[in-house]
């Protein structure tokens, strides 16, 4: 019955073979005193990912249940079909390239038993590269606390799509909301609108980078420019604060204008700085980095190097 698992964990993975078996592995090890369930979502892989599934749900019957699509659904129908067939209280959403803590699972069922006004409980992750070296202990070392979706506006996100559980409480007619293009980010901002976040600042897991899809040919991906663009959209047209809606708009935007400078890519910087300047005047950083787009080879140059600078930091660190 569905009382009698607390924890539905959805796995959600596509080409991710060298990856999947340690992820249910830290999976099959947490350390919790209720029965939970492990939900895998395969969106028809060819590199061998399905077939350590298999293994895994052979070994492991009572336990994992598995979803393997024969053809692509594409990732937003994937992770819906997990999350339909859940049967736990909460849902905790992993990929399929990153770990879990062994005491995850516990401690963030118990911030959701003990604040009734939270729908999302997350946690800081350290980051990890593809081979499980560490290069950085938090992700954003964002603070212990309760947020709003406002705090969730202006930092678009502070958590990983990992480290999230939330409430397995959402109707039919929140998902037809969404197309098959959106992405987490904007099952985020709808979720917090039925309540806060409350995020833990102990990294329970890792989260590694260089996998996903945020960078697509060196240029910032145009999914998670559209997701954006429709996230603050909607803000605006449900009545939030306008003045406020814009200002972490362009916030997001000059962000997009930095990390394309770090990709080299030049043109997706004097756009996405244009775009935040024009919607609002936010900060003299975002006006100085507006002044020197017109001098692009030069912000690419500085922005590379204040990147290089600190990714050597934090490998010194670690």
């Amino acid at each position: 019955m569905k009382n009698q698992i607390k924890v539905s964990i959805c796995v959600v993975t596509y080409n991710q073979g060298a990856y999947i078996g340690p992820c249910l592995e830290s999976l099959l090890n947490q350390c919790c005193g209720f029965e939970y369930e492990i939900i895998i979502g395969d969106d028809a892989s060819t590199d061998g990912t399905v077939d350590v599934i298999k293994r895994y749900a052979s070994k492991y019957p009572q336990l994992i249940t598995t979803i393997l699509h024969e053809k692509n659904v594409g990732a937003f129908q994937n992770i819906l079909s997990v999350y339909k067939i859940a049967r736990g209280k909460y849902i905790a959403h992993i990929d399929g390239d990153d770990l879990a803590a062994r005491e995850k699972i516990s401690l963030q069922a118990k911030v959701l038993d003990d604040n009734s006004d939270c729908c999302i409980v997350s946690h800081e992750v350290c980051l990890i590269d593809k081979n499980g070296k560490r290069i950085k202990e938090k992700y954003k070392d964002f603070p212990q606390g309760i947020y709003n979706k406002y705090d969730l506006y202006m930092n678009l996100p502070f958590f990983a799509h990992s480290s999230k559980m939330f409430r397995n409480d959402l109707k039919d007619s929140f998902w037809g909301e969404l197309t098959d293009s959106a992405i987490d980010i904007e099952i985020h901002t709808r979720q917090v609108c039925k309540g806060n976040i409350y995020h833990i600042n102990d990294s329970l897991g890792s989260y590694r980078v260089f996998t996903g899809m945020s960078v697509n040919n060196k240029k910032i991906n145009p999914l998670l420019v559209s997701a954006c663009h429709r996230i603050f959209q909607k803000a605006l047209l449900d009545g939030d604060n306008k003045n406020f809606v814009k200002r972490a708009y362009a916030r997001a935007l000059f962000k997009y204008a930095y990390q394309s400078a770090v990709l080299g890519d030049s043109d997706g910087m004097r756009l996405y700085i244009r775009k935040s300047i024009q919607l609002k005047l936010i900060s003299a950083k975002q006006i100085c980095f507006f002044i020197f787009s017109f001098t692009p080879g030069l912000v690419v140059l500085l922005c590379k190097l204040r990147a290089s600078l600190r990714f050597t930091e934090l490998k010194s660190n670690v």
